[in-house]
């Protein structure tokens, strides 16, 4: 008489090679995803981001800016970096806007903490609202961080040089410092460009700051004042308002 078979029952080494095939087939799996994680194309780069670069006459309409601020594109702010040229390049453009058009809350935050004060002096002083305007034209040109104004009044030409400044308090903010300016400075430059006459200016400096240092040697004193009216304060007197000199 033949045994009856519980199908229920499998034998020890069915059942050995059931576990091991299913072993089998999730290792191989798992060795399939690492294969195809191994093989996927890495993702592709963040987007570059791209800045639209714009004209000097552009950002001056784009920002319904004075008529009156002029700026060669061969002058214009030029570090390499495009985003921060053209942030650079809407700054000084505000800046002199401001200036020319006596808005002190624009004018304020981009200004050195010495510049403020003179600024504050000369809007309590009554001279700060009509300080643009018997400004005909403000040639505006850099070089590296350095920045020459030129303001035409009447028949003569006034400047100011600046230097690009981080503020302490938003290094987001531009700032521009006033650099030390002396009388008739105008007529110790030569050239029509902005670089040279920048050079000039500073070597103009350096040489009489120099000179100070000797004794019994009078020194032409620097001024302080820099509006853009052009009056020479006394001598050993500096005046203080932001962007004049002669």
């Amino acid at each position: 008489m033949t045994p009856s078979r519980n199908p229920s029952v499998r034998r020890p080494d069915a059942i050995g090679a059931t576990l091991l095939v299913a072993v089998l087939a999730v290792a191989g799996c798992g060795k399939k995803e690492e294969d195809q994680a191994a093989q996927a194309p890495p993702p592709p780069p963040a987007p570059v981001e791209t800045v639209k670069v714009e004209s000097v006459e552009e950002v001056v309409t784009r920002l319904g800016l004075d008529k009156r601020l002029r700026m060669e594109e061969s002058e214009r702010p030029s570090s390499g970096d495009a985003a921060s040229d053209m942030k650079r390049l809407e700054a000084l453009l505000v800046f002199f806007d401001a200036m020319l058009n006596a808005k002190e809350d624009a004018l304020k935050p981009m200004l050195s903490a010495r510049d403020k004060a003179t600024l504050e002096t000369m809007v309590k002083g009554g001279e700060w609202k009509t300080l643009g305007q018997d400004v005909d034209r403000v040639s505006i040109g850099c070089a590296g961080p350095d920045v020459l104004a030129v303001f035409l009044v009447g028949d003569k030409f006034q400047g100011q040089l600046w230097t690009f400044a981080e503020s302490k308090d938003n290094p987001d903010q531009i700032q521009l410092e006033a650099q030390p300016n002396w009388p008739n400075m105008m007529d110790k430059l030569s050239g029509t460009t902005a670089e040279p006459r920048i050079k000039q200016w500073m070597a103009y400096t350096r040489s009489s700051l120099e000179e100070s240092k000797k004794p019994d040697v009078p020194l032409e004193s620097a001024q302080e004042d820099r509006s853009v009216k052009g009056e020479e304060p006394a001598s050993g007197q500096p005046g203080g308002t932001p962007g004049k000199s002669n």
